[in-house]
């Protein structure tokens, strides 16, 4: 994320670009939307609106995510979650980070709030 910020950054900040960052998706939990306040607000409205559950989530401090460098370098960034303490997450970067730790609900309800969010990103750029 760190070069993509640095590469492309002036092409995508002219404000027609809407980052969506997956982090955590496939682990157990109830889709969760991170990111600057009035963008997750927007987003969970057409979330709302489009019959998707999503929440607001606040990453814990000391919590680092691929939208970091890019919102550090000026764009319009969500993250999409389903994370919770799991064998999913405690394996993230390990050799134990397979397939099976996969929840397939959470990863087809996060597909789901993509989906959405693409479809809405006309009106989450406004």
């Amino acid at each position: 994320a760190r070069i993509a910020a640095r590469d492309h950054a002036a092409v995508w900040k002219n404000g027609e670009t809407l980052v969506i960052n997956h982090d955590g998706v496939g682990a157990p939990g109830a889709v969760g939307v991170a990111g600057k306040g009035t963008l997750v607000r927007s987003a969970l409205r057409e979330l709302r609106a489009a019959g998707r559950p999503a929440r607001r989530i606040i990453l814990p401090l000391g919590t680092g995510t691929d939208a970091m460098p890019l919102g550090a370098a000026g764009l319009s960034v969500l993250t999409i979650t389903t994370a919770r303490l799991s064998k999913a997450v405690l394996a993230i970067h390990t050799t134990r980070d397979v397939a099976a730790n996969l929840d397939l609900a959470a990863l087809a309800a996060a597909a789901d709030v993509t989906e959405t969010l693409v479809r809405a990103q006309d009106v989450l750029r406004q």
